[in-house]
């Protein structure tokens, strides 16, 4: 797999420079072009230079050769702007495709995916990663090929001068150009592990924040200190062994080329005064020697670049080529619509939402989570999934909504196998609480807003109502308060409360709430209650889980799941005289007494 990746980097500049359809290839063509022509106008300045020595020696005009060297000098001056903007705008326009792209593919990885990585190594790809590609651009590539351009131009009139001492610069340059190559060999796997210790370390500090109030709590900063400082270490010390390795590229090749340009001036400086070489020659060639220097110390710097923007293009490049969940569920699925069609092309109602059938699934190679759970949920009703917790019950949830592919058996919504449609098609059908109640950084309006865009504030101030949340109204902003970070400013009741005003809003025929009491008080579950059983009167269907069963007594239907499995369902009334777990969760509950637990025709 290693051997692989530098051909990812390459391919992923290549794409997001060239074959995506983005506008940008008159750019990469232009820029080429200025690449191109930068090299070719120094190439002039030796020999018109020559021409002004030797004109002085032999007393001739020199207004002429004086004219076009600054002619010559001032095109230089334009090429190299235009070369310079030409690339950099190329280079912003890279970095931002870039991250747009990686935007939306970490938007859409399987949510498997975001259980195996660490969010702020993601985060790391996206930012610092991305900014290193902007070098390989603009002083890399392109640099690289001016300088081979410049070189080989300068050789050829070099050879033209003198073939000798050509030859003794061609020594030297040699020396430098295997030392270069030993000491690339290695430069991009550094820059890569270097990346992913910054990735780790940015990885930590991520979760250090995120859980700071508990971390203050428990006197723990000092040691989350410790644990994001060490992944700081392990930065610096990847970062030293890079600075390491780039410290000795640059003096190898300086020193090499200081060697050539001493032995030219020796053996050069002994043929002019020996008269078998005239003194406009030896300046000329130490001209285009130096204009060899340039270049190969730029192109020395820029292969560096390149290494290390390329180990960062890696990185992008592995992200890029994670099949999103519509990729690796197939193509070419119902992207939405009703459920199976009837007599006369109209669409069938099924009496059942959701249909489970012999359902296996286990979370990344682990152990079997459900195990052939078979239930039904009727349309139009209140189905609650209750049981011990690990039994399944959120899973549940996460598999309707197609966060993860079940591995057996059959999973229909809406009388459709939800294999056979689309992610977009089978949450196009519901709305969702989940258990964190999740709030996210901005305004009232922005969070209410986010499944519903064209809710007006009306609609939104209605929905607050509803969910006890009138309250919020209160504040000076209005619909317009900022909720920090998480929702930070809201309690945990208020959160949830917001989370249950959004999936309303939502208004999906089918809503999942998983444990969407647990941070209430009991006189506002009893109004969030009478909302689901208008909801139900309209036809709207709900599937909950809940570890608290009181709010569950008024669901059409029960169903009891422990270690994978479906051990009971039916009503609160049937399952306490049925199912001795059941009637055990609700003694524990306190519905029912301990004492009754004994006592099997118990009726509730």
């Amino acid at each position: 797999m290693r051997r692989e990746r530098p051909a990812s980097g390459l391919r992923t500049l290549r794409r997001l420079a060239w074959d995506r359809d983005n506008g940008r290839r008159h750019l990469v063509l232009l820029g080429c072009a200025a690449s191109l022509l930068a090299p070719v106008v120094p190439l002039l300045q030796p020999l018109i230079v020559r021409d002004i020595v030797s004109g002085a020696e032999q007393q001739r005009a020199l207004l002429a050769p004086v004219v076009l060297l600054a002619a010559v000098t001032l095109a230089e001056a334009v090429l190299t702007g235009a070369q310079v903007y030409l690339l950099k705008r190329l280079a912003e326009g890279v970095v931002v495709d870039t991250r747009l792209a990686l935007v939306r593919r970490l938007l859409r990885l399987p949510i498997v995916e975001y259980d195996r990585r660490r969010l702020g190594d993601l985060i790391s790809r996206l930012s610092t990663d991305t900014s290193l590609l902007r070098s390989v651009i603009s002083n890399g590539v392109f640099d690289i090929v001016s300088a081979v351009l410049l070189g080989i131009g300068s050789i050829t009139v070099l050879a033209l001068i003198d073939p000798l001492l050509l030859a003794i610069t061609l020594s030297s340059v040699l020396l430098a150009a295997v030392a270069l190559w030993t000491l690339m060999a290695s430069l991009r796997g550094i820059s890569r592990t270097a990346q992913e210790h910054v990735g780790r370390m940015t990885a930590e500090f991520e979760r250090a924040l995120q859980g700071v109030r508990t971390i203050r709590v428990f006197d723990a900063t000092e040691r989350e200190y410790e644990r994001v400082a060490r992944r700081a270490g392990d930065a610096y010390r990847a970062g030293l062994r890079l600075s390491r390795r780039e410290a000795v590229v640059q003096p190898a090749v300086t020193t090499a080329i200081q060697i050539a340009v001493f032995m030219v001036l020796l053996v050069g400086g002994y043929r002019v005064s020996s008269g078998s070489m005239p003194l406009g020659d030896l300046v000329a060639f130490l001209l285009y020697l130096f204009s060899i220097v340039l270049p190969l110390n730029q192109a020395t710097r820029a292969l560096t670049t390149v290494q290390v923007g390329l180990a960062a293009a890696d990185r992008a490049g592995e992200v890029l080529e994670i099949p999103t969940e519509q990729e690796r569920a197939g193509a070419g699925r119902e992207r939405g619509g009703p459920g199976p069609a009837g007599g006369g092309g109209e669409p069938a109602v099924t009496p059942h939402m959701v249909e489970f059938r012999d359902v296996g699934f286990r979370y990344d190679g682990g152990p079997p989570v459900l195990s052939g759970a078979t239930f039904t949920v009727a349309r139009g009703s209140c189905t609650a999934v209750v049981g011990p917790s690990g039994g399944g019950k959120s899973t549940v949830l996460a598999l309707i909504a197609r966060f993860y592919e079940h591995g057996s058996g059959t999973i229909r919504v809406d009388g459709r196998d939800v294999r056979e449609l689309s992610h977009e098609a089978v949450r196009s059908r519901l709305s969702m609480v989940e258990q964190g109640a999740p709030v996210f950084a901005g305004s009232l309006r922005e969070n209410l807003r986010l499944g519903a865009p064209g809710a007006s504030d009306e609609e939104l101030r209605s929905v607050l109502g509803d969910v006890e949340l009138g309250e919020l109204l209160d504040h000076p902003d209005g619909l317009d308060r900022d909720l920090g970070d998480a929702g930070i400013v809201l309690s945990g009741g208020q959160r949830q409360r917001l989370a249950w005003a959004r999936a309303l809003l939502h208004d999906h025929e089918l809503l999942l709430l998983d444990e969407p009491t647990s941070s209430l008080d009991s006189e506002t579950e009893s109004r969030l209650q009478r909302l689901l059983r208008s909801r139900r009167a309209a036809g709207h269907t709900t599937v909950m889980v809940a570890h608290r069963l009181a709010p569950l007594v008024d669901c059409d239907r029960i169903i009891v799941l422990a270690g994978g499995t479906v051990t009971a369902e039916g009503t609160h009334a049937s399952l306490l005289r049925d199912s001795p777990l059941y009637r055990v969760l609700a003694a524990h509950q306190g519905l029912v007494d301990v004492e009754d637990l004994a006592t099997p025709g118990l009726t509730g």
